[in-house]
């Protein structure tokens, strides 16, 4: 019979001695710093997608850990972030109920509108989701409030396969010029899967065309609509 598994709650006061106290942290601090020396957007609020399953899958544990880490460091309450993704079990949503977070039941595919400054914690999500997610916020006002926790966006632009990028992430091709970014240090050692590849990044406004440029209409003929209601 295999062992029995400890409550969610201990493994999580584990991974989150273990992430403290790692090297990784010192280099994702160093990391942070510099980002902050370049965006000047505090946010108020955070919207986490697509952890996985706490209680089942251990880079969840450790990217939730980040996660309140990084709300520590932005003074963000806990009661101010909304979580979701569809395989949360329910020792997963009791435990982040317990920590006063608000865990939402319905799916919106990433298409949440960011009236307040925002942290968007996407790690590892699909392309299409971060689609969703400028979709819905395309316009200056809107991107000026994201700062986004995921996937190496430029990765998809410079290596993914065109015709993917272009039926899938149209708005993601167009955006990538105008996001800075300030990578995660790769390869945490205690859960490789956790942190590779991840990303901080924020729209760096000043670059962006006038909203009344082309670059802000949504092409039909380039599949951008088809992607936003995939």
């Amino acid at each position: 019979m295999p062992p029995k598994r400890k409550p969610l709650t201990e493994r999580m006061a584990q991974v989150e001695r273990d992430l403290e106290t790692s090297d990784w942290c010192t280099l994702f601090h160093d990391a942070l710093s510099a980002f902050e020396k370049r965006c000047t957007l505090k946010p108020k609020k955070v919207v986490c997608l697509g952890l996985g399953s706490l209680s089942d899958w251990a880079p969840a544990r450790y990217q939730l850990a980040l996660l309140l880490r990084l709300c520590r460091n932005f003074d963000i309450p806990t009661e101010r972030i909304e979580a979701f993704d569809p395989v949360f079990t329910k020792e997963d949503t009791e435990y982040l109920a317990g920590l006063d977070m608000q865990v939402a039941t319905e799916d919106m595919e990433a298409r949440y509108e960011l009236i307040d400054p925002t942290l968007v914690f996407m790690p590892h999500c699909d392309l299409p989701f971060y689609n969703n997610l400028f979709e819905i916020n395309w316009s200056r006002e809107r991107l000026a409030n994201m700062i986004l926790l995921g996937n190496n966006l430029d990765d998809y632009v410079v290596s993914g396969p065109t015709k993917r990028v272009q039926s899938k992430g149209p708005l993601i091709m167009k955006i990538v010029p105008h996001l800075s970014a300030t990578s995660l240090p790769n390869k945490f050692p205690l859960e490789d899967a956790a942190f590779n590849d991840l990303q901080l990044q924020f729209v760096k406004m000043s670059e962006l065309p006038p909203e009344e440029d082309e670059f802000w209409k949504l092409d039909i003929a380039s599949g951008e609509k088809d992607a936003l209601a995939s």
